[in-house]
C-alpha cells in the first residue's frame, strides 16, 4: 500500500500491484513532484503512461487535474488503477483507463490529443526509453508550454529536443527529469533549466 500525500484523496491508501513488473515511483519522487508542480495542477488535462498503479495520475486529479487518461498494458497494473479510482470514487468524466501499448498509443495520438502535462516512467528494462524519447520529445501529445516527466535510470542520457528541460533530480538510481514545450508559447524567452 501506499499513500496519496497531498489534495482532496490526502491520507487515502492506494492499492499497488505485486511483483517486480511494476516499480512504485518512490514518496520522495511523488513528493517532490507534487512540489514543483503544485502550481500547474488544476483544470489540466494529463497523460499517465506506465501508470503502473495510476499514483501520479491520482495525484493530479487530487490536486485539481480536470482528466486524467492512465495508458498501461500490464493487467494486474490495471485492476489496481480501476481499484484505485473505484476505491477514491473518481468517475469517467475525471478518468479513461486504457489497456494499450504505449508506445503504439504515442505513435498514434500524435496530433490527434493534446493535453498539458504527461507523466512517462517505463519498465527500466524495457529498452523502450530512446525510442520513445525520440518520439515524446516533437512534442505532439503537449499543449503550448505543456510539460512532460520521465522518470529513468540515473546516469542514461536523454535527448528530448526540441523540448527544454526545466527541472532535473536524482533520486538514488532513479532520476526525474521535467522537459517544457515551448514551442509557439509565443513569449520568446526559454526558460532556464534547473537542478533542485
Amino acid at each position: 500500500m501506499m499513500k496519496v500525500l497531498f489534495g482532496r484523496f490526502k491520507g487515502r491508501n492506494l492499492q499497488v500491484p505485486a511483483g517486480l513488473a511494476v516499480r512504485p515511483t518512490t514518496g520522495r519522487m511523488r513528493d517532490w513532484v507534487c512540489n514543483v508542480l503544485q502550481d500547474r495542477f488544476q483544470g489540466i488535462t494529463v497523460l499517465d503512461l506506465f501508470a503502473g498503479s495510476g499514483s501520479l495520475g491520482i495525484h493530479a486529479l487530487s490536486l485539481g487535474a480536470r482528466h486524467v487518461t492512465f495508458v498501461e498494458k500490464d493487467p494486474m497494473a490495471l485492476r489496481a488503477v480501476h481499484r484505485n479510482l473505484e476505491h477514491l470514487g473518481i468517475t469517467a468524466a475525471e478518468a479513461l483507463v486504457l489497456r494499450r501499448d504505449v508506445l503504439h498509443f504515442v505513435r498514434e495520438s500524435a496530433g490527434r490529443i493534446k493535453v498539458e502535462l504527461v507523466f512517462v516512467d517505463p519498465p527500466y528494462e524495457s529498452g523502450l526509453l530512446q525510442s520513445l524519447a525520440e518520439q515524446l520529445g516533437k512534442g505532439d501529445l503537449l499543449q503550448p508550454d505543456g510539460l512532460l516527466l520521465l522518470e529513468h535510470p540515473t546516469g542514461l542520457e536523454l535527448d528530448l529536443a526540441p523540448l527544454t528541460l526545466w527541472k532535473k533530480k536524482a533520486f538514488g538510481r532513479s532520476t526525474i527529469q521535467i522537459y517544457r514545450n515551448e514551442r509557439d508559447t509565443g513569449d520568446g524567452s526559454p526558460a532556464a533549466a534547473g537542478q533542485d
